[in-house]
């Protein structure tokens, strides 16, 4: 298909989002011509025909202290932000997940209208606290696209160009592999925050199951840009700390277990059949925050989308290393534990897909006639 010369500006500060912001630019190439891709975005997109303006690292934070500490470095990152849409002009601005963010730069650039046009993807989660967020946050877009089949209801009565595309894990491959499946593996969190709050009791549970199944490796799985922060903390301990692709590929074909903390990588693990127990923990004033806040059952999307307590969590002052060392022996030793939570990984394929499609396909469907 072939269009006059268009530009697109877009904006991603966080890793999840950064993957999606690869897929979709892959995608947007292959399926249109005279396109120019400008914004800001992380690793995996400037490996693309895509130059980010400026680095986003440092900006991946979250928790109430976390962002004030980090506030004056936002502020000046969405200024920056807003000058560069209006400098550059552009027909198209697409903003990935990091609400708080995008939305106060776009609600700034509402005077750009009609010109430019406004695409959100992956919605705010007012489903879980906030609900009153999604009128405001619905007026300001032309176009909202969800990753889940819930989500578009709170937006509608808003803004009835809202549509759910489905997630994009979920389209690509398994991990698909014969081996003896030995390995336990450690997914501490891609913020700074959640390094500092997460690995440390991470490193204590590797100390106990190191002893206790003399059998197994251990891995840890993290982003180029925290890896030395991670070494540092591990010190002696020897665990296999991989951040490439490829050798991610590589662990997970050998994972048995995963502990993780919650968030997008949980349901990779899922999508991949990998049994996995969730944890988190963050500085005291942000759980006190979330405890009375956000009122759900779960903290992850897995249990969420089945409503069944699939996955075990340990968030906050739950988070113990003996609950958690004991839970791993459990699921272990116990082959009906362990084969009831890849039962229930089998059931998400079909609630996460549109028709089987590629949500960025579906996504482009949506966005062509912005264009």
């Amino acid at each position: 298909m072939v269009l006059n010369k268009k530009k697109i500006f877009l904006i991603s500060t966080e890793p999840s989002g950064d993957l999606l912001g690869y897929d979709l630019i892959l995608q947007i190439y292959k399926r249109f011509q005279n396109i120019e891709i400008i914004g800001i975005g992380g690793e995996k997109m400037n490996e693309l025909n895509f130059k980010s303006f400026f680095s986003t690292d440092g900006m991946n934070v979250n928790g109430i202290v976390e962002v004030l500490l980090k506030l004056k470095k936002f502020i000046k990152c969405l200024n920056r932000v807003k000058q560069l849409i209006i400098q550059t002009k552009p027909d198209l601005v697409i903003t990935i997940d990091s609400p708080s963010f995008n939305y106060r730069i776009v609600k700034k650039l509402q005077f750009l209208r009609p010109k430019t046009k406004f695409v959100h993807l992956v919605a705010p989660t007012v489903w879980a606290w906030k609900k009153f967020r999604a009128k405001g946050f619905a007026v300001n877009y032309d176009l909202i696209l969800t990753l889940f089949d819930f989500e578009p209801r709170y937006f509608k009565k808003y803004n009835k160009n809202t549509f759910c595309i489905g997630h994009p894990i979920f389209y690509k491959k398994k991990i698909i592999s014969n081996n003896i499946k030995n390995t336990i593996t450690f997914f501490p969190g891609s913020r700074e925050n959640e390094i500092d709050y997460i690995l440390p009791k991470m490193i204590l549970i590797y100390q106990k199951l190191s002893f206790k199944f003399k059998d197994l490796n251990f891995a840890l799985v993290t982003l180029p840009r925290l890896k030395r922060k991670i070494l540092n903390k591990i010190g002696n301990n020897k665990i296999n700390v991989v951040t490439s692709n490829a050798s991610k590929i590589r662990i997970l074909k050998d994972t048995k277990l995963a502990i993780a903390a919650s968030g997008t990588v949980i349901l990779e693990l899922s999508r991949n059949l990998i049994p996995v127990i969730v944890v988190y923990d963050s500085n005291f004033i942000t759980s006190i925050f979330v405890k009375y806040l956000v009122k759900l059952k779960w903290a992850n999307l897995v249990n969420i989308i089945l409503n069944k307590n699939t996955i075990p969590e340990y968030l906050f002052s739950n988070y113990k290393v003996e609950k958690v060392v004991n839970n791993v022996e459990l699921i272990v030793k116990q082959k009906e534990l362990y084969e009831n939570q890849i039962y229930d990984f089998l059931k998400l394929k079909s609630k996460m897909l549109i028709k089987r499609k590629n949500p960025m396909d579906l996504a482009l469907d949506y966005i062509k006639n912005r264009l």
